[in-house]
């Protein structure tokens, strides 16, 4: 199955996931009525309507605070600051808000302050700065934006997350030069139902886990980034990341000391061809024990350099399956592969395991993975073989040098050498494998 931008399946998949996001604004007229029910006491916690300057009559008359349409943001900063510490609700009318981010954010959200707007179609806020440090919303602890369209000029972010647990985004639709989503909090940050769609990166976490769920991210830069971030949730997203033929970014990258990151049932779509460089990039040893599975890479060949990188440490493969390639003789002896299996589908390695129930003695056992009956055609380094060191009777083992496979192809595990004394007996050699 192919899913380029000229078939139809990768569109039906892109359509797809478009349900996801935005929903439908609600009509205006029960919005505005729910918002005097709340403000006359109604409402779940305090909460302060705010009337865009292009906003209809009937929004005009409803709010407690009117924008006019040039720097708005000290108008919504004042609605947060009249909300009491336990937090409250910011409601965003239909219509466009001039939020002029400059030398510092937009405005903040306090802990526990939710701003909702109608619709990511109705409700619009723009703001400009050149600075990266600053955003057109400053996110705290336990705080929510949801149903708005956030657009950032320049190289300042859509939204900074900078606070604790609970901070969540919700049905939002962010376009921005600089990130999309800044995350620089310890806590973790909840991303749903959401579309960036910009030239600059989208999710960029250097500290606290993310949890994103059920988004589309069409960005110029790396989709989600990954530094120092443990204990994060990256499920259901559909990414591509990268314009033109350039393949620095990635989809998805995992940096310094990110560990224990759950990266799985996401479609991870090259722009173009060549672009990007990497459908998941684990780039450091230094990040350990993420798990990564059933993810769709989309088509191979159109990555840059490959759809999946691996160097970090105790990388976990749920969905891997073991092919064995094993040889039950008691006596082994050297020649062309016992056992061989015919793949079903392309598929990338992700580890060769060999054991021995009989030690070699004398000499190692050295194996080789081919594939088609070739010769030295996966471990072009021929000193990377597998290999049971005398009196052993498990291998040493570094991935092959080719670990992309071919539904075509048929591996075999050759025995290139065995124990001079005891040649070794009733070999079990595994090949991991993950189907793409």
């Amino acid at each position: 199955m192919t899913f380029d931008r000229e078939s139809g399946v990768y569109e039906a998949v892109r359509k797809d996931l478009r349900k996801f996001v935005p929903l439908p604004p609600p009509n205006v007229d029960s919005f505005v009525a729910s918002v005097g029910s709340s403000a006359a006491g109604g409402g779940i916690g305090p909460t302060v309507f705010v009337a865009a300057s292009d906003s209809s009559e009937e929004s005009q008359a409803a709010s407690q605070l009117q924008a006019t349409g040039t720097d708005d943001g000290p108008v919504i900063q004042q609605a947060n600051d009249a909300m009491p510490s336990t937090g409250g609700q910011i409601l965003l009318s239909e219509g466009s808000f001039d939020v002029l981010a400059g030398t510092a954010d937009g405005f903040t959200l306090s802990a526990g302050v939710s701003i909702v707007g109608t619709g990511p179609f109705s409700t619009f806020l723009t703001g400009s700065t050149g600075n990266a440090s600053y955003g057109v919303v400053n996110a705290s602890s336990t705080s929510q934006v949801a149903n708005v369209a956030i657009t950032a000029v320049s190289s300042g972010a859509a939204i900074i997350a900078a606070g604790g647990d609970g901070t969540l985004i919700s049905n939002v639709y962010l376009t921005a030069d600089g990130n999309h989503i800044t995350h620089n909090g310890a806590g973790r940050l909840t991303v749903i139902n959401s579309f960036m769609d910009g030239a600059g990166p989208g999710y960029v976490t250097t500290s606290g886990p993310g949890w994103l769920i059920g988004n589309i991210i069409e960005v110029g830069e790396h989709g989600v980034s990954l530094t120092d971030s443990s204990g994060g949730m990256y499920s259901l997203n559909y990414v591509a990341a990268g314009t033109g033929t350039d393949n620095t970014y990635d989809n998805i990258i995992l940096a310094g000391n990110s560990d224990r990151n759950v990266i799985e049932t996401n479609y991870l779509f090259p722009t173009v061809a060549t672009s990007p460089r990497y459908g998941v990039n684990v780039s450091a040893a230094t990040c350990n024990t993420n798990r990564i599975g059933d993810n769709q890479y989309g088509v191979i060949t159109d990555y840059g350099t490959d759809f999946l990188n691996d160097a970090g440490t105790g990388t976990f493969y749920p969905t891997a399956t073991n092919l064995d390639l094993s040889d039950g003789r008691a006596t082994l002896t050297v020649g062309a592969g016992n056992m061989g299996k015919k793949l079903k589908q392309d598929c990338r390695v992700v580890g060769v395991v060999a054991e021995v129930g009989t030690a070699p003695t004398g000499a190692d056992v050295i194996l080789d993975v081919q594939k088609n009956g070739g010769a030295n055609n996966l471990y072009t380094t021929q000193g990377n073989r597998p290999t049971i060191t005398a009196t052993t009777t498990t291998s040493t083992t570094t991935l092959p040098d080719v670990v992309n496979l071919l539904s075509t192809d048929y591996v075999t595990a050759d025995i290139d050498q065995i124990g001079s004394t005891i040649a070794g007996g009733y070999l079990v050699v595994t090949l991991l494998v993950i189907y793409i």
